[in-house]
Order: C-alpha cells, then structure tokens, then sequence
C-alpha cells in the first residue's frame, strides 16, 4: 500500500516531492510474475490469527511472516524479536494496527500504472533479488516505467525493509538522489537512524510490505541540516 501511496504522491502533487525512493513496491499488472507458491498459499489459506493480547505470540506471528517473506540474507532473530516487541509494548491496539489495512477499498482515483510518466521527482527503485510476493520484474517494470528512475537490486534481499547487512549499499544509493535545484543544505543526514526508526513491523496484504517497514516506499522531504 505504501508504495501504491507514494506513487499516487508524486504524480498528483509533484511539488511536495523532491525525491521519491521505492523499495520492495510493485505498479502490478497481469503481464508480471505473479507471488511465489508459498506467498499464495499463505493468502489463499490464512494461518489463524494470533491472540493480539499476547505478547509472545504476537512476537512469534512476525518471526513467523519475516522468515516467510525474507530471502536469501539469514534473519536477524535477536534483533527483529526486540523490534516487534518494542512495537508491541507501544502500540495501544495492536489487533487494529494489524488488521485495518483488510477494510480499505480500492477508491476511484484512475489507475496509476498509465499514469507513471508524469513523475517529474528523480526516482530509485529499490528491490531484492529474491522478493517472493512482488518478484524482481516488478521492481525492473516500475524502473523502466519512471522517467529516468534508477533500480537498485538487492542480491538475496525479499520482501522487507533492507537489512542491515545491505545498509551501507542503500545509503550510498539514497543520498545522491535529488533534484538538480535542491540546495546544498538540502539532504538527509543519518540514513543509518532513518532506516532504524523505519524497521517497524505492519500489517502485510496484496500490495504491501510485510515486514519491517513504516512503508515499502517512501517520498522523501529533505529539510536544511540544523548542524549547517
């Protein structure tokens, strides 16, 4: 959903965007691949729903959906258990947080795909090699379809916020991307932090990002650095 969002963004106000970063985000369309077996099944034959109450089985039902969506790079367990936890113990109704994305409707806003060159903002397309809902075409489409976007593959990167193994690969990416007028001052100053504060776990569905992500793509504001 975040990358459909963001999307929409930057071709109906493209004066609010400078720069516009999509990760693990798709246009759709029945001429791309479509999820990988064990994605359909998972949507298709539902596991029960945990005890939202519960701590560690809310805590589980992530690991359960980060090892399921994640690729090749191996699993932080220690690291992603102490992030679904501090979620968790912030969060005031998880059973909602967790579920309100299945109550939104399409809308009748016009199709985005035809719509994409319109976008003005310098785009990257970030996307592991190893997505198994929205395959790498997905990605490699979008790329192409944006004018003058650049695709950055992940190698053995899924479905989910980029690791911190690939961090520094990602940032060295991120930071050159703006618009040729944005001043100098103009720039995002701690990816590393950024990314840290984004690994937070949301709801997943047909167009979202399920695992460790505020959104699977993101339009970024840049603001002067207060430190000049």
């Amino acid at each position: 959903m975040g990358g459909g969002i963001a999307q929409e963004i930057a071709i109906e106000h493209p004066e609010r965007v400078i720069t516009l970063t999509l990760m693990s985000t798709s246009l759709l369309g029945d001429d791309l691949p479509p999820p990988a077996d064990r994605i359909s099944k998972m949507f298709s034959e539902p596991a029960p729903s945990p005890d939202w109450t519960d701590r560690a089985a809310v805590i589980q039902s992530f690991m359960d959906m980060e090892r399921a969506f994640s690729g090749s790079i191996p699993v932080d367990e220690e690291r992603t258990r102490a992030i679904a936890g501090r979620m968790f113990d912030r969060t005031r109704d998880v059973a909602a947080s967790m579920t309100n994305h299945w109550i939104l409707e399409g809308g009748d806003s016009e199709p985005i795909r035809p719509r994409l060159g319109q976008i003005t903002a310098p785009a990257l397309v970030i996307h592991g090699t190893e997505d198994p809902l929205f395959p790498l075409p997905h990605g490699e489409a979008l790329a192409r379809e944006i004018p003058g976007a650049t695709l950055l593959p992940i190698e053995g990167m899924g479905h989910q916020m980029p690791p911190p193994q690939v961090w520094d690969e990602v940032v060295a990416a991120i930071l050159p991307v703006r618009r040729p007028e944005t001043k100098s001052d103009q720039r995002v100053v701690d990816m590393s932090s950024i990314l840290r504060v984004a690994s937070v776990p949301c709801r997943r569905d047909g167009f979202v990002f399920l695992s460790w992500c505020a959104a699977p793509a993101r339009a970024l504001w840049a603001r002067p650095c207060s430190n000049g």
